[in-house]
This record gives C-alpha cells, structure tokens and sequence, in this order.
C-alpha cells in the first residue's frame, strides 16, 4: 500500500484569503482565543496569533504575538478572527481535490490547529501515466498542479503509512509546492534525523522527553514500547506508534456524494443589485471551478440570500442544458433579480449544486466526428439566458380540445444508438449512431395554451391574373374567392404568439372587407372561410370559439385573422410567408 498526504500549512490563513481575495499581498494575521499556557485549549481568554503572512513576517510579527504586539510592529497589518466554518470549507475543497486524483480519500486527524492535511490512496496508479518511470513524482506534480490552480499553496509526500506520509509533509511545509517521496525500505533512516516538534507533542510531554534526552525522532524509536509507556505513558507511546508508521485506521472511504457548496458571509449587508452581481460572479467561479476539478458539470444552482431583516431568499438558478460557464448563471441571475428584487440588503450568500456527469460522444468509424456534446449543452445554456427561462427546449403537442397548445420540453444531448444493417464499406445508413439533441419529457415551464385553428384546408395562394376565378358561396351566406392553379407552391404558416388585435369592418352578414392592425392594413382582396373552432365548453375559464379567415390584405400581405365570439374581437394569429 502506498499513501499520499497533502498538507496545507497556515490553513485558518489560507481559508481566509479564499474567502476575502483582497487581502492578498497585504499584512494579514490570524488570532484565536486561547487558554494562558496551553494552546491547543481553546477558550475565552487572551487572544494569540495562529497565523501569519509574508508580508507581515517582513515587519517581525510571529505567530504567537499578542495583537497588541502586532500591532506595535506593524500598525498596517489586518487581523482577523479564526472561523472554523471557513477551515471546514477548506477541508472539502481539499477533499475534493483528493478525490480527482484518487478514489479514496480521508481528511487527517491533524493535531495541530493551524494545518489541514487530506490522506488519499496512491495505490495502482501505473495505468495513469504514459510514461512508466517516476510515476510517483509524476503523481505529487500533478496533485500540486490541481491545487495551485485553487490558489492553494500545499506539499505533498508519499509513504507507506499514513503516519509516515504526514510527518514527511510536515517536514516541507517551509517550501510550499514541493513534494517528498519515502520509499518504503527507507522510512525510518528518512524519518530518524527529524526534530519531534513534527510529532506535535504537548508542551508537559516536550519537556519530559526533553529531560530524558530526545532531540529527533530517532531518539524515540530506538526507545522499547514498554519503556516508552512507563516513562512517557499514552500519549508516549502514540506518539511512537506515530513515528513507526503503525497503520491502525480503517480503510480509506470512497467518494459518496458530488454535493459541492459555496458560502460567501459579507462584512457589511449590500443593498444594490452592481455589488451583489460582483460578489455572486465570485462565488459562481469558485464553485465551477471545483466542479470542473472533479470532472462533474451542472444545470441548476440554488442560491440562499440571508437577509438584513432576518429572512431567506430561495431561488433557483437553472439553464436549458449543464454548463461550467460561469456568465450563464450569471445572466440568469440578473435576469432573476430584474424581475424580483431582494426586498432588503443583504448579508449572506450560500450557493450549492449537485454534480451532474459530462455527456459522452459514441465515435462512428464511418463517418466524420460531429458537434461535441458539451458544446452544444453549452450552445443551449447560453441560448437560454439570452432568450430567458423557459423560452428554450422542444415543442411537443398536449393531448387537449385546443388545435395547437404545445408545452416546452428540456433540450438534452443524448447518444441514440441502434443496430446498424448489414451494408457495403462507407455507405450512409439512418440507424448509425447520432448524437442528436432531443427533447426528453422534463417540464421546464408551464403548459402554453395557444388556441389555433383546426385542421383546415390549405389557404388560398395570392391571385394570378391570367388564371380563371370562381366565386363560390357557402351555406351561410359567405362568399369568397379561390385561385386553382396548376403550378401550386407550399405556403409557410408563422403564429403570432400573442395575437396582434385588429380593427375590421364587415359587412352585413359579417364578411370582413377592411383591416387595420400594427401587422397590415389595408382592404381585403380575398376572404376565405369561416373555419369554425370551438371546445372546452365546459370550462369557465379555457373554453372557446373562434371563425378563422384566411385572408389577403391590399398590401400584398396573406394572413390568417380570426374573430373571438366569445369576446366579440379581432386578431391575426398567423401569418402566410
């Protein structure tokens, strides 16, 4: 078994940067509230520093100074409290980080309170490189690689215990990016000449094995157990089994969840919608980025707005298709709050998503590779936050009394794979596999009723002057003009969704003979119909009944104008191109 421990030194610092990107290049420290005479005892009393940056080293501040002292040493530097909630952060991140490198992974028990370290299996990952020498240093390099891109400073070292992976990255933590390989014959000659503050022991236990004269862990092991635990005692005796390598953990566990969340608590509350759009394009990046590291997608993110007045904002951020592109969500979210606005300032901004896996491209050795699956997600995500939620997707027929209500079903990019027929070498078939982008039956918005007309004979085409007319006079009274040419050509029927009301004047028994609407106006040369539709009778509030004309206007313009009988109006719904 081989073991690998990514240790991040400074980790209340590290988490803290993270969350507030500004104080970057600045004099930073980080104080906790501990117990005089033992640190690692945390309780109300005086304030130390646990963590400092570079750039306030540079001025003498050390961890361990009061923040009286800090600030005598450097009256620019910013001190900030310790936040568990932000270390816990921290530690998933690096969790996940583990995860895209191994399928087993665990947080360390780290002793001390201002380090953070994951333990991951480096087991079997021959298979992972091309090139079969120094695959172990290949390994680190790339563990290093997909925390640099966090914008986390970290050591990684490989050993055959746990135990010993820890303390050998315990020893680099002063050269951030480095990583230590232990083979496994060669532990304790490695581990020997190292100081015991790696160890962490209490301060009571420093001192007593500082009496018994042990300087490195060497020392310690070359002490027998029972005379470590006479001497020594429990906390002895696992420190030895510590420097030894004693394995006695369970196994590593594997990765159970893709939930990935993002928590962003403000200083002060916002109350413009320009501050909060900035801070949320933070935020989005930031919970992305750690879903491409573990090669995981999404199409819906849900936002938690903790405002001033002590309420919540729910909302859901959703696209047409899974996207990594942070400006779609963010166009939707402007969208979102264009539309209903947070009622109070701001205070707190929680975003969580669960991963969903990338689609797959199913290659022909046929034919040419078509358009990649995630670039055509990404092509609908973006069409969607152009268009608007629930303006993008597939129109499927709803089995309803209306002619032509329809619904908005989801875009999804699917693989449809059939048996493909015996044929000869490069000859197209229709059942090779496709990678198409159809429509599955995911409800995005409501059922969009559209009255429209029933099935109806096709309209009539523009006159033609050399050709003969008949005049043909229906039961009711009607009449119209029709053009049979032997010459037909298709017409194009365009809905107008809503229907452009319209200003007509009939005659006497209801024949419409002029029109004026924002679509056309004008006296109409030919009238075709009425088609009578009605249904729904039963319903109050969806039935209807409608007389459709198909009609051409002065201006050369073929529509489709109905009457409503149930309001006494006139509109077009379509028109003929």
């Amino acid at each position: 078994m081989r073991f690998a421990c990514l240790l991040v030194a400074d980790a209340p610092l590290i988490a803290l940067l993270r969350k507030v990107p500004e104080l970057r290049q600045r004099p930073l420290a980080v104080f906790a509230v501990f117990a005089k005479g033992e640190p690692s005892a945390l309780q109300l009393s005086q304030p130390k520093l646990l963590c400092v940056s570079k750039e306030a080293q540079a001025y003498g501040v050390e961890p361990g100074h009061s923040l009286r002292r800090a600030n005598s040493l450097c009256p620019e530097i910013v001190l900030r409290e310790s936040s568990q909630a932000d270390e816990r952060r921290l530690g998933e991140v690096l969790l996940e980080l583990a995860y895209s490198c191994s399928p087993r992974a665990a947080l360390a028990g780290a002793l001390c309170a201002s380090e953070a370290a994951v333990i991951f299996d480096a087991s079997g990952i021959a298979n992972l490189f091309r090139a079969k020498d120094r695959i172990e240093d290949r390994f680190a390099t790339q563990a290093l690689d997909r925390a640099q891109q966090l914008e986390i400073p970290a050591v990684v070292s490989i050993a055959a215990s746990r135990q010993v992976a820890l303390l050998a990255a315990r020893s680099q933590v002063d050269e951030p990016g480095s990583f230590c390989i232990i083979p496994s014959d060669q532990e304790k000659a490695l581990l020997a000449p190292l100081p015991l503050a790696l160890l962490q022991p209490s301060a009571r236990l420093e001192r007593k094995m500082q009496r018994f004269g042990m300087h490195c862990i060497g020392d310690l092991l070359r002490w027998p157990r029972r005379s470590v635990l006479t001497r020594l005692g429990k906390e002895g005796l696992a420190l030895a089994a510590l420097a030894r390598g004693e394995d006695c953990d369970t196994p590593l566990p594997a990765q159970r969840t893709s939930r990935v969340e993002e928590v962003l608590e403000l200083e002060f509350p916002l109350c413009q919608l320009e501050p909060l759009y900035f801070v949320l394009q933070g935020l989005l990046s930031k919970i992305l980025q750690r879903l491409a590291l573990r090669g995981l997608t999404c199409d819906r993110l849900e936002l938690l707005l903790e405002l001033e007045e002590g309420s919540n904002l729910r909302h859901w951020l959703q696209v047409a298709a899974p996207t990594l592109d942070a400006k779609v969500f963010l166009r939707s979210a402007r969208l979102l709050f264009e539309r209903t606005p947070p009622p109070s300032p701001v205070e707190c901004l929680r975003l969580r998503t669960q991963g969903l896996p990338p689609s797959r491209d199913q290659l022909d050795f046929f034919r040419a590779a078509g358009p990649a699956p995630a670039a055509l997600q990404a092509l609908v995500a973006e069409l969607e936050s152009l268009c608007g939620a629930g303006r993008v997707g597939g129109a499927r027929l709803l089995d309803d009394h209306r002619p032509d209500s329809f619904r908005l079903l989801r875009f999804c990019v699917t693989a449809l794979t059939h048996p493909t027929p015996t044929r000869a070498y490069g000859e197209p078939s229709s059942s090779d596999t496709l990678n198409s982008l159809s429509p599955i039956p995911a409800p995005i918005p409501a059922p969009i009723p559209a009255p429209s007309p029933a099935p109806s004979p096709a309209p009539t085409l523009a006159p033609v002057p050399d050709l003969p007319a008949d005049v043909i006079a229906d039961s009711a009274g009607f009449s119209y003009t029709t053009v049979r040419s032997s010459q037909a050509s298709a017409l194009a029927l365009r809905v107008l969704r809503p229907p452009v009301a319209a200003e007509v004047r009939v005659q006497a028994l209801g024949r419409p003979v002029w029109v004026r609407s924002k679509v056309t106006r004008g006296k109409l040369l030919f009238v075709a119909g009425p088609w009578r539709s009605t249904g729904m009778w039963w319903s109050e509030k969806d039935r209807f009944a409608f007389d459709y004309f198909d009609v051409q206007v002065s201006d050369g313009t073929l529509a489709r104008l109905r009457h409503d009988r149930l309001q006494d109006c006139w509109e077009f719904d379509a028109l003929y191109d």
